[in-house]
């Protein structure tokens, strides 16, 4: 069975949280325990500690293709706490998000080199993936 989800977030989590989709899930969360994330007002955080996907976890789940974003935007004037939480997701200038994007899409286009993901330009790539790699 081949299942395509139409949303995930890889590269958002990977620079802008410095996740390691390589790791398996439970390493990932533990890892993240030891992370001291601030809070904002609504006692919020950033999500440490409750990352949802890996790649271990799409194979598991047999995730064959997705949609992979690219995930940033610009609100001048925005706070550096609002910046770093998941509830913000902001960054203060276009410029750097437009440079935030460009990671993400560096994120992508490096798993593509190395084999773990294949990126689909063109209809006719549509084809279907060794259970290895996961096709964007």
């Amino acid at each position: 069975m081949q299942i395509f989800d139409g949303h995930l977030d890889l590269a958002m989590n990977a620079v802008m949280y410095n996740r390691d989709l390589t790791l398996s899930l439970a390493r990932l969360r533990n890892y993240e325990k030891e992370i001291k994330a601030p809070r904002d007002e609504h006692n919020r955080s950033d999500g440490r500690g409750t990352a949802t996907v890996t790649f271990d976890e799409l194979r598991r789940g047999q995730i064959t293709h997705c949609t992979a974003t690219i995930f940033t935007r610009a609100k001048p004037g925005a706070t550096a706490l609002e910046g770093f939480l998941r509830s913000g997701d902001d960054s203060s200038s276009p410029t750097i998000a437009a440079a935030l994007a460009h990671a993400q899409l560096a994120y992508y286009q490096q798993l593509h080199r190395s084999g773990r993901m294949r990126i689909l330009r063109q209809t006719e790539d549509f084809t279907p993936s060794p259970p290895h790699q996961l096709t964007l």
